[in-house]
């Protein structure tokens, strides 16, 4: 009870509901106090997640390849993309930046000799103007690792500091 009431059964109802806003102010100052400890907890993390991290070395990376300027088959310099000689799927090959080569869009996806259109023009390509980064293409192809976050962490860094020398 509120200690307002001296008797009566009105006083004793006014009480009832003085008691159960008092309880409610209560509860509504424990859960905003318990909401600010748990945004400061999210607040403290500072390891990005795994899939942050694979985002922005994909960013980065895409960044290393069109940083050369030009589409590495016809020379055009507009609507520039990066394009994986072997795949993303392939987590030991995805941030290398020997597995990239700087395409036009039309050289990429859209034309008849496009790399997705026609994949043995691109392959004999690459063969004939960087035969060094086939080789060590075939050799890395097939290796098989397993990635912890430390190792992201480790690729992201490398990629930060490639990027900031161009």
């Amino acid at each position: 009870m509120c200690g307002r009431s001296t008797g009566g059964v009105l006083k004793s109802v006014i009480c009832y509901f003085c008691d159960m806003i008092e309880t409610k102010q209560l509860k509504t100052s424990e859960l905003k106090a318990e909401n600010q400890h748990r945004s400061t907890n999210l607040k403290k993390r500072k390891k990005p997640k795994k899939k942050t991290l694979k985002r922005k070395m994909d960013i980065l990376w895409s960044e290393i390849i069109r940083s050369k300027g030009r589409c590495e088959i016809c020379g055009k310099t507009d609507n520039l993309q990066a394009h994986h000689v072997i795949g993303r799927i392939n987590l030991a090959l995805r941030w290398d930046i020997k597995n990239g080569v700087c395409l036009c869009s039309s050289c990429h996806t859209f034309g008849k000799t496009s790399s997705h259109n026609n994949p043995v023009f691109f392959l004999d390509w690459f063969k004939t103007h960087r035969p060094q980064d086939y080789e060590y293409l075939l050799k890395k192809k097939n290796e098989t690792k397993t990635f912890h976050l430390s190792d992201y962490e480790e690729i992201y860094e490398i990629l930060s500091k490639t990027r900031k020398r161009l």
